[in-house]
């Protein structure tokens, strides 16, 4: 009867170790996940704090909104280099979209940010790719629309 029993021992570990190794293979998954979704999350809460940059940057040149300096910000001007020399309400706007984009390009993955205006009415929108390597299908983007 002892010598029965002796193969099943070996057959019990065996199956342990496959449920135990399946065990380990979706503690890994899910930290994979984990770290993917705080990554996300950090992501957004950076794009937050950039669009109300941004919106508060506009806040702060009352002359270029009513100008119209920031109806069709969509790409980067020429930094006019404002913080060395004074310049208009014009070339402020340009130089809060330089020193905006280039913070985009710092805290998101290809970040970059487009203002277009109507009036009074603006739309603050942030462009990034989630995985950082250029991948259309991973492209996304944000809003903000400001009255001012």
């Amino acid at each position: 009867m002892v010598r029965a029993n002796r193969g099943i021992t070996l057959i019990e570990v065996l199956v342990s170790l496959v449920i135990l190794s399946f065990a380990l293979l979706g503690t890994a998954a899910m930290i994979t996940t984990s770290m993917k979704k705080t990554n996300e999350s950090n992501h957004h809460t950076q794009i937050m704090f950039l669009l109300n940059d941004m919106a508060d940057r506009m806040r702060a040149n009352p002359a270029g909104v009513s100008s119209g300096a920031y109806n069709s910000l969509t790409t980067v001007p020429t930094n006019p280099n404002c913080m060395t020399v004074g310049c208009n309400s014009t070339q402020m706007a340009n130089t809060d979209m330089v020193e905006w984009n280039s913070k985009l390009a710092k805290e998101l993955p290809t970040g970059h940010g487009t203002v277009v205006g109507v009036g009074h009415l603006f739309t603050i929108t942030i462009y990034w790719d989630e995985d950082g390597f250029n991948n259309v299908s991973q492209s996304k983007s944000f809003n903000l629309s400001v009255l001012l």
